[in-house]
């Protein structure tokens, strides 16, 4: 179950108000952002001094600062172990590490339909 704060996260990335970025970064200079960088500008308390990671992390209950997940996600034939690679995305790449196809990542609504639906991957706790 979602808290009020994680739930303001959520619908605000199904909102469609703010672009998705996959550069890395919570907030590029074109005015994109990735899943963070959406929760620190919807949550003030949310804060962080890097470009990259949210320092304030324990504000949502997350479990770090680039949102580990409890047990990683498969999807197009790539793992993904925290919200920044579900929202950045990965090449899957064959044994010898080759590409074996396009950049793999989540959409924000898909982002957020995950969290909905697996809070205690995402979350400690409801806040």
């Amino acid at each position: 179950m979602l808290g009020p704060l994680q739930t303001l996260w959520v619908e605000a990335l199904e909102s469609g108000k703010y672009l998705q970025s996959d550069q890395g970064l919570l907030k590029t200079l074109g005015g994109k952002y990735c899943c963070l960088g959406v929760a620190r500008e919807v949550i003030p308390d949310c804060y962080s001094n890097s470009h990259y990671f949210l320092d304030q992390y324990e504000v949502l209950k997350l479990f770090s600062r680039g949102g580990k997940l409890m047990k990683p996600v498969h999807k197009g034939g790539c793992e993904f172990d925290d919200l920044t690679d579900m929202n950045d995305g990965k090449t899957p790449v064959d044994e010898k590490g080759n590409p074996t196809g396009p950049k793999v990542s989540f959409t924000f609504a898909e982002i957020a339909a995950y969290i909905r639906a697996n809070p205690e991957n995402v979350f400690a706790g409801a806040v």
